[in-house]
């Protein structure tokens, strides 16, 4: 059924992508949070673009940030002009249309009624209403991921589909480098099941094909502009952050950081791979123990974006990051933080305690929710990484609550200590994150 005759039959679902719509426009009119992140380099590159400079940053050409959001805000300043404003309100537009989403997939793995319900709880979800408010790729990329879902078919014979996922999931990779592990999701689509080798590759190599022609254009700017055929110059700077002696598991350099003296940015990113591996192999036990915080941080409370909507534009870092963060109200802090803790507690039974007939139809969220994951404690750790995977928890809690309430989860021994281990690890992470925010102690 197409969009304008769903919403004329489904009142609700209007109701409730009324209410997404109008508390997200009121969010971009409220809050007009400062640049001092990431948004620094996509507002810079934008204006460059705009004004005929080419892809660069302070005036040279970069491969440090990938084109996709850039080129968001080019679009939008060159028919709005450069303003904050349109960028909020143009998210905000997508942010609905990844609710409507979230109710397409809810209906697919869980029927009318509660996919009408993960809906209603994405519409007023407290930090993506507030992402829609930053110039940050996430909101943009949670609508491509959404959407590259939604496309898997489900039969591999289905070709069609299968290209427009890979269209999708290039585009996603051109915002965000950790959606090459997309394709993956193929091989666990419920139509291939029992079927021989050759046609589960198949469609794998279709929608990989298709991704590939997708990013090429920039890959061959990068080989003519800096010879290097790859999409970043930033990925092994990434990769450094997370594994050196003194990461913290979150965005962290060592006090003496050889990266700095490297003018060249492929340079940079190489000897940040020579260095990661390198305290691998020398610190393998320091690496399990740095995993282990990026874990933390990955599912902490999303201080950065608290932090942001309160910052001032001539905002710097405290020496103490709890220091600044001390200063927030507890009702602020709890507003953000209490939803996503419900959610993803809800979410480990409605991925994990499925009855078997239902698994296959969760195969590819679940996939994908574990790579996107698996991907950042190869990196690090950061709560704004997990915000993409938000609208796959909640549908997940929903399914949860519904196990649940029906008792018709499977009580195998084997899952239910894992949801028991993985719940227990991450109520003691957010109960000692609130005791040093409390009562003591750094991050």
């Amino acid at each position: 059924m197409t969009f304008p005759p769903l919403l004329l039959r489904d009142r609700s679902l209007l109701l409730i992508l009324g209410l997404a719509l109008i508390v997200r426009f009121a969010a971009a009119f409220v809050f007009d949070p400062p640049m001092i992140s990431d948004d620094r380099d996509y507002h810079a590159i934008a204006l460059s673009l705009l004004n005929g400079g080419g892809f660069s940053l302070d005036g040279n050409l970069t491969a440090y940030r990938l084109p996709g959001y850039p080129l968001f805000l080019t679009a939008i300043y060159t028919a709005a002009g450069v303003s904050p404003l349109p960028v909020r309100l143009c998210q905000a537009l997508l942010d609905v249309l990844s609710c409507f989403m979230v109710f397409l997939l809810g209906r697919r793995l869980l029927g009318e009624r509660p996919a009408r319900i993960a809906a209603a709880l994405y519409a007023v979800f407290p930090l993506c209403i507030l992402y829609v408010t930053t110039l940050m790729s996430e909101t943009v990329f949670t609508a491509l991921l959404l959407l590259f879902l939604l496309l898997l078919p489900d039969r591999p014979e289905q070709r069609g589909r299968l290209v427009w996922a890979g269209i999708a999931a290039g585009c996603a990779v051109l915002f965000r480098t950790t959606a090459l592990i997309l394709p993956l999701a193929v091989a666990v689509i419920p139509g291939l099941s029992g079927r021989s080798l050759p046609s589960r590759v198949r469609p794998l190599v279709l929608i990989a094909g298709t991704m590939a022609l997708v990013i090429l254009p920039w890959l061959a700017r990068n080989e003519a502009v800096f010879g290097r055929f790859s999409l970043t110059s930033n990925a092994g700077v990434n990769f450094w952050m997370g594994n050196h002696h003194a990461a913290s598991g979150s965005y962290s350099f060592p006090p003496v950081n050889p990266l700095a003296d490297i003018t060249d940015d492929f340079e940079r990113s190489d000897l940040g791979f020579r260095l990661g591996r390198a305290f691998w192999l020398e610190e393998p036990e320091h690496g399990l123990f740095v995993t282990a915080k990026k874990f933390a941080h990955l599912f902490a409370v999303d201080y950065w974006m608290i932090m942001v909507q309160r910052a001032t534009p001539d905002w710097h870092p405290t020496a103490r990051a709890v220091d600044t963060y001390r200063h927030f109200p507890v009702g602020w802090l709890a507003s953000v933080q209490l939803p996503v803790m419900l959610i993803i507690l809800l979410a480990l039974p409605g991925f994990f305690l499925l009855p078997s007939g239902q698994r296959p139809e969760w195969s590819s969220l679940m996939l994908v929710s574990l790579l996107w994951i698996g991907a950042h404690l190869v990196i690090y750790g950061g709560a704004r990484y997990r915000v993409p995977l938000h609208p796959l928890f909640i549908l997940a809690a929903v399914q949860g609550w519904l196990l649940l309430t029906h008792r018709t989860f499977v009580l195998s021994r084997p899952r239910l200590v894992l949801v028991s281990v993985v719940t227990l690890i991450l109520l003691a992470g957010w109960s000692m994150e609130s005791w040093i925010l409390f009562f003591g102690g750094s991050f």
